[in-house]
């Protein structure tokens, strides 16, 4: 269901970014995995860049899952060094 492979991936990428915020200031590149068999299918990826401002980073978290093709949750936020 449409609905609720959205939902879900939401709540996953709103909690993966969480771990980024919550972590210390996060390097330059791109990370993926799976959240295991709790809740298979579903994989996320991150990116984080640079931006034009030193203690700032961009980072993009995408949860995506097969179903009809390949479908994907993306969030981008911005983390600031402590």
């Amino acid at each position: 269901d449409t609905a609720l492979h959205l939902t879900e991936a939401t709540l996953l990428s709103s909690q993966k970014m969480a771990e980024i915020e919550q972590g210390d200031f996060p390097e330059t590149g791109e990370d993926e995995g799976e959240f295991g068999e709790e809740l298979p299918g579903y994989r996320w990826r991150t990116e984080v860049l640079e931006t034009p401002l030193e203690n700032v980073r961009e980072v993009r978290v995408s949860v995506l899952w097969t179903g009809g093709g390949e479908r994907s949750v993306d969030l981008v936020s911005y983390v600031r060094k402590k």
